[in-house]
């Protein structure tokens, strides 16, 4: 890994530990209240206490990764420009999309983190009635506690499942942003180079596309559950000797039914 790459993966990893820590804490909060041995009456009413809050807490954290992202690729992109003596109103001016306004992507991060706390609610919910109304006709409350430890590391994993996805969404999204705004025409496909790296990712690594390829939305991390991938910026009008590596004819196929958008 290179400079850049070290402090994006650090500064990953800090982010994706903090919303862990979090969102752990809002799992124990509903855990610790679930009403073992209620009626089924009552079982069937049950709801998680403050719904609101798993929302909120990825929408607070997508929103901070967003700006994030913006950050440091208007820094790369800056140190690109000085680097080679040369100012933004140099450059040509590309077409910016629409939907890579800061507001309109804050919008679609928040239809987003709703859809996903309700998917997690909902199944969250449905589960623990399951627990409930299982000890109702067992009265074994050695194995409804097992069973309520069993769901809990079953939602811990998937927040680590969630959290990773999601920083790498944001951010990502927050720098194509910034690329926009700063006219960087071509984007290299960097994947974090260690144990965890997927053939998905590591088949793409260091490739090179312009801005405006339609194929730039459908190879924007993450690729992948867990995906830790990022696009770095390329001025091709100052580093032409940058843009030879070009065929993604060879790279691996991402997973059916997997949505970059």
């Amino acid at each position: 890994m290179n400079k850049t790459e070290r402090f994006i993966k650090k500064f990953l990893d800090r982010s994706e530990d903090k919303l862990l820590f979090r969102y752990d804490a809002w799992l124990k909060m509903v855990f610790s209240g679930i009403p073992i041995g209620a009626s089924e009456v009552e079982i069937h009413q049950y709801h998680l206490p403050q719904p609101a809050m798993l929302s909120q807490i990825l929408l607070q954290h997508a929103a901070s990764m967003l700006d994030a992202g913006q950050e440091h690729a208007d820094a790369e992109s800056t140190a690109l420009l000085r680097k080679h003596g040369m100012k933004l109103a140099d450059l040509p001016i590309l077409d910016v999309n629409r939907e890579f306004t800061p507001e309109e992507a804050l919008e679609v991060l928040r239809g987003r983190e709703l859809r996903l706390a309700g998917e997690v609610e909902a199944d969250l919910v449905t589960a623990i009635k399951q627990v409930l109304l299982e000890y109702l006709v067992t009265g074994d409350m050695k194995s409804t506690r097992g069973s309520v430890a069993n769901l809990l590391d079953q939602n811990q994993r998937r927040a680590v499942l969630i959290i990773a996805t999601e920083t790498t969404y944001a951010y990502n999204r927050g720098r194509l942003i910034s690329y926009r705004e700063n006219r960087v025409d071509y984007v290299r496909f960097s994947a974090i180079l260690d144990g965890r790296t997927s053939q998905i990712c590591h088949s793409r690594h260091g490739l090179v596309m312009a801005m405006d390829d339609p194929s730039l939305g459908a190879n924007t991390p993450p690729l992948h559950g867990r995906c830790r991938s990022v696009l770095t910026p390329i001025y091709s009008r100052y580093e032409p000797d940058l843009i030879t590596n070009t065929d993604w004819s060879k790279v691996e196929p991402i997973s059916k039914g997997w949505r970059t958008g």
